[in-house]
């Protein structure tokens, strides 16, 4: 289907648990300072999936993990608030700090057989797996009219990243996507 990124593969747990996309450094950083969150539309297989976010550039720094469940073979809008969005260290909670919503630095899709702190995922089993990312969502996730006008919009740039992301060839895991689409909420995360 046109405009469909795919993140799939074969999931095994002997020495791995999980598999991942992730952009390249985004730089300049984004700056969603004036959004309250991120909205993707997805078709999945059942299993729990992480929508990754960071605000630095240290490869193993802090990962902002939001879950998401999907349904087999149905499209979902999820939307993630950046307040939902859990301070990660390798599946580990990081306590007392706050995303930098001003230095969106880089993205990710995950599939982790680890929800967090040492916990597992309810939904996580060995096998193929399959998410869809839409180009494109029904309503909009914007609040900020200014923010809809704006000249240099993140959710562009962003979009290109989880692009660029999926695009990535690695172990066979991925397939290309043509295009990803990110929306942005407002201020108050209404939707």
């Amino acid at each position: 289907e046109e405009g469909v990124g795919v993140f799939a593969g074969n999931i095994i747990v002997q020495n791995g648990g999980f598999a991942g996309a992730r952009s390249r450094s985004i730089q300049p950083a984004l700056d969603f300072s004036r959004y309250a969150g991120l909205r993707l539309r997805v078709k999945g297989d059942g299993y729990r999936y992480k929508f990754i976010i960071r605000d630095d550039y240290d490869w193993n720094g802090v990962a902002w993990a939001f879950s998401f469940d999907t349904k087999p073979g149905e499209w979902l809008n999820v939307e993630a608030p950046f307040t939902a969005f859990v301070p990660t260290k390798f599946a580990r909670r990081v306590q007392n700090i706050t995303f930098k919503k001003g230095q969106l630095s880089a993205v990710q899709v995950t599939l982790s057989k680890f929800e967090y702190d040492g916990g597992l995922s309810p939904l996580f089993r060995e096998g193929r797996f399959e998410i869809d990312i839409i180009s494109s969502v029904d309503h909009h996730f914007h609040h900020d009219s200014a923010a809809e006008s704006s000249s240099r919009r993140p959710q562009g740039d962003l979009d290109d990243r989880i692009q660029g992301a999926l695009s990535a060839q690695r172990a066979g895991c991925m397939q290309p996507a043509p295009r990803v689409h990110v929306e942005v909420a407002g201020t108050d995360g209404a939707p």
